[in-house]
């Protein structure tokens, strides 16, 4: 008998752990720009493309997966990965210092994460594009152990400790992913006792495999998501839970740009009825604006290409939106019209 579903499906972005000292996208480029290896002169090719572009997957994708032609030399692509992979290591210890200003925030969390599980007998999903440890780490749920499907990955860390916010990631933290990934890998295959935590763009501390990083970055995500089995597998297993009837889809912090994401929720959304509730600190005027663009030579408004399908998301899909922070007050607010009084 296939394995019932959660009626109410879990995606998160970058935003969701800026709440809990996490980086956005302008404080990733900072990051990476300021590391030593893009300031050596060696590197000006990099420093004056980050200059012109201030979107950092951007300039990764240039140059390392598309270096042809482009003036990039192998030691500008080793500078580009070293300073990307220490900017999520730089991430990482930001949100261990804000835990330990901030030690029951993630008690709150958890409350809320919790709703999204599912029971004994009810598959709960948790979709993630975020490459961090965060929910690694901070997992607290009883009787639900957090499990990351096609891996023989749980919470991290894996040896015992004292706390798991203490725990420094060492060499065999950092795990090469399978090549041939289980056939069965589906919703199917699971099991109701575990909580599922898909992370859809991969890991920080993965490695892709071919043997390089797992990090899905850079613009072309879809074409570089079909070269990675697991990671394939995973937006299957997305596209197949939101198109579920009678599902609904909670976003935290994502910012809709991603145009493979965005494609699979409008087709759930029409297709199969999707709803959709945001979560994010944006107002709602700014939220749904972004969407769209004031064409001056049609003079007409049209979608903004840098949020596709925008019309679907926000005219069809939306059912609820929350302008809030993930504070201790908001997210009993947010358990009780989703979960407690199902307002929405």
């Amino acid at each position: 008998m296939p394995n019932e579903i959660s009626d109410t499906i879990l995606l998160t972005g970058a935003g969701f752990t800026h709440n809990f000292g996490g980086f956005l996208a302008e404080r990733m480029w900072a990051e990476i720009f300021n590391h030593p290896v893009i300031q050596e002169s060696g590197s000006w090719r990099i420093k004056d493309m980050m200059l012109a572009d201030f979107n950092y997957e951007s300039i990764y994708d240039q140059i390392v997966r598309n270096p042809n032609g482009l003036g990039f030399y192998e030691n500008d692509k080793k500078a580009i990965i070293k300073a990307v992979s220490e900017a999520y290591k730089n991430l990482d210890e930001s949100l261990v210092a804000y835990h330990r200003s901030n030690p029951n925030k993630e008690h709150a969390l958890m409350g809320l994460l919790k709703h999204f599980a599912g029971d004994n007998s009810t598959l709960g999903f948790f979709f993630t594009l975020n490459q961090d440890i965060f929910v690694e780490r901070c997992y607290l749920i009883s009787g639900k152990p957090l499990k990351l499907p096609g891996t023989d990955i749980h919470e991290i860390p894996r040896r015992a400790v004292a706390s798991k916010w203490e725990y420094e990631l060492s060499g065999d933290d950092f795990i090469t992913l399978k090549q041939n990934v289980d056939e069965t890998l589906n919703y199917n295959s699971m099991s109701p006792s575990e909580f599922n935590y898909i992370k859809l763009h991969g890991s920080y501390n993965w490695r892709s495999s071919s043997g390089s990083e797992a990090i899905v970055i850079g613009l072309d995500k879809e074409s570089h998501i079909s070269r990675e089995p697991l990671l394939k597998r995973y937006f299957e297993i997305f596209r197949e839970v939101i198109s579920r009837p009678k599902t609904r889809l909670v976003v935290i912090g994502y910012s809709f740009r991603d145009k493979h994401v965005n494609k699979l929720i409008k087709e759930a959304i029409e297709n199969h009825d999707l709803k959709l509730i945001v979560i994010s600190t944006e107002g709602p005027q700014e939220f749904i604006d972004k969407f769209f663009e004031f064409d001056p030579v049609d003079k007409i408004i049209r979608e903004s290409d840098k949020f596709p399908f925008g019309e679907s998301i926000i005219n069809k899909g939306l059912a609820g939106y929350y302008p809030l922070q993930l504070q201790e007050d908001t997210i009993k607010k947010i358990v009780k019209d989703l979960f407690l009084t199902k307002k929405i």
